[in-house]
């Protein structure tokens, strides 16, 4: 195997490597209400760096997807502490076969000689609608790739950063099933063919008529509670939380379920929400989480219509391809916004979680 430090250096050449702080390009397709005051990024590295990707729809617009996997790859030779790939659902555009990890997901990012550094970091993921299309997803759950390169354990599940005496909890939410089931719309029904079947069979394999939702309730709530005295909270999802969007989003289900999520991310002052689901950037916040939509990563962006009421203090909505970044400090959580031509977007900023009880 090639020298990876030799192959990355050449990498950097060939890129043209700069400065980590890309400056801000403002485009004509950016929607902004009550700007927000965009913080500088520390000259100092992070304690850990993770990068955030969605809506990949791998096989329908190859360019564009690799297009953003190099500016992020050219972003990880910039800045060693990277450390992790999320990705929030819709890996696949008409479900997943047998084969997809290893034959068209992974190979995009975890070549050694394309992808050097990206090679070197897991790939974290949760399900998207368009990944129940055609295909049973839940086989991923029990996929033969080492933990190492790829994870995605179950509808929710979990696990923990530490660095040096940080701590960041990660939960990931099949937010399908919150946003649809058991009445799924019509038109999800057409364009996912056997979706509807899948998420029946799921619901009989956890207990019967009701056992779906409560289980997920169930899974998050234990999640949330197991990470209340870290230091950063991320919770991951492929749909928008906290009220209703495009006129077939989220929380039309009489569960209300990811209304549901939504108040328990407030309670538990997470620090952030990542999803994607609309093909657009999109942020928001609250005092104490911010909001990170990021569904341009392997498709054409325009698909918009989210700036939803449940997240207060300014819109922002930006129609490019891109990927997000997350930089951990000691006191504080930035998340960045990138396109596809490593361009720096829009940083926001959240301060680190108090370590004492936060939900009632």
């Amino acid at each position: 195997m090639p020298n990876l430090f030799r192959v990355a250096m050449m990498g950097c050449l060939l890129l043209s490597c700069q400065d980590p702080k890309s400056p801000s390009k403002p485009l004509p397709s950016t929607l902004l209400e009550a700007p927000f005051k965009a913080p500088e990024l520390p000259n100092s590295p992070p304690l850990f760096g993770a990068f955030f990707v969605s809506d990949l729809h791998t096989g329908r617009d190859p360019a564009i997807q690799k297009e953003v996997r190099d500016a992020m790859e050219h972003r990880a030779q910039l800045e060693p502490h990277f450390e992790l790939i999320i990705a929030g659902g819709d890996l696949s555009d008409h479900g997943l076969k047998p084969d997809f990890l290893a034959k068209e997901l992974l190979p995009l990012y975890q070549d050694p000689l394309v992808t050097p550094r990206l090679a070197l970091m897991p790939f974290h993921a949760v399900l998207g609608n368009h990944d129940y299309c055609a295909s049973d997803p839940t086989t991923l759950f029990t996929s033969e790739h080492p933990k190492e390169l790829f994870r995605l354990d179950d509808l929710v599940w979990h696990h923990e950063t530490k660095k040096k005496d940080l701590t960041i909890g990660w939960i990931y939410v099949d937010t399908t099933i919150l946003a649809y089931y058991p009445h799924l719309p019509s038109w999800l029904e057409e364009s996912c063919g056997r979706m509807g079947s899948y998420l029946t069979q799921l619901e009989k394999s956890r207990g019967g008529k009701g056992a779906l939702i409560a289980y997920m309730k169930t899974k998050i709530q234990a999640a949330l509670s197991a990470y209340e005295a870290h230091d950063y909270l991320i919770v991951v999802g492929h749909h928008a939380i906290g009220g209703g969007a495009c006129g077939h989003e989220p929380g039309t289900s009489p569960e209300g379920g990811t209304k549901w999520l939504h108040t328990q991310v407030k309670a538990h002052q997470v620090s952030a929400y990542l999803a994607g689901h609309v093909h657009v950037m999109d942020f928001g916040r609250t005092d104490s989480t911010l909001f990170m939509a990021m569904g341009t990563s392997g498709s054409v962006a325009g698909r918009g219509c989210l700036n939803q009421s449940g997240w207060h203090q300014g819109k922002w909505e930006h129609r490019e391809n891109g990927f997000g970044a997350l930089r951990f400090y000691e006191d504080e959580l930035y998340l960045t916004y990138y396109n596809q031509s490593g361009d720096n977007l829009l940083t926001q900023a959240v301060k680190k979680r108090q370590r004492t009880s936060r939900a009632p």
